[in-house]
């Protein structure tokens, strides 16, 4: 996943000069993306989980400085959890869908791997740059590692931007990638 990415992130940065804004959208199981960063974390002592670790490190740094706007699509089937929830930290704008389905929640999920294996450039946490070092704060989160953070919460523990509803999602989705872009094409040389 870090080689892809890594690549993807160079090839874009490099070959999309035109490309302002990226869209960071996952799917799959979240549960599988928590075990496989528990795993990590234990088998730190393994030369080659240390490798993938670095390279994760690396690939996550490259996130933190694109010269580009960022946006994460959360929506239901999204596995915006542990290690893949760093997208959607890194992130300018981070939009969650307030879904009224039923058995069709979105959320996010912590790992510890969210809490320092995975610094930025500035050697803090992305959780710690988002809520501005808050220990209270911080300590929150940890509780709620593993847990399923939804849309709807407060608005201190939320970790998205918005959760625009069913009936408005389309729109504001629709409307936050209009209004961005038309802002990049204004500042043609941001990119």
């Amino acid at each position: 996943m870090a080689r892809e990415l890594d690549d993807a992130i160079l090839t874009l940065r490099a070959g999309e000069l035109d490309l302002g804004l990226w869209i960071f959208k996952t799917s799959g199981n979240p549960d599988a993306v928590l075990a496989i960063d528990e795993f990590i974390l234990n088998h730190q002592d393994n030369w080659f989980v240390r490798e993938v670790l670095g390279m994760m490190r690396r690939t996550f740094a490259r996130i933190d400085v694109p010269s580009r706007s960022i946006y994460s699509i959360v929506e239901p089937g999204s596995c915006f959890a542990g290690t893949l929830l760093e997208l959607a930290l890194a992130a300018d704008r981070v939009y969650m869908r307030d879904t009224q389905e039923d058995g069709n929640s979105v959320s996010m999920m912590l790992s510890q791997m969210n809490f320092g294996p995975l610094p930025m450039v500035n050697n803090l946490s992305r959780l710690a740059a988002r809520f501005y070092s808050d220990e209270a704060q911080i300590k929150m989160l940890q509780g709620a590692i593993g847990k399923k953070l939804s849309g709807a919460g407060g608005a201190r523990s939320r970790p998205g931007t918005a959760a625009p509803d069913d009936l408005d999602w389309g729109d504001e989705i629709r409307q936050a990638i209009e209004s961005r872009c038309r802002a990049i094409a204004r500042c043609p040389d941001r990119a």
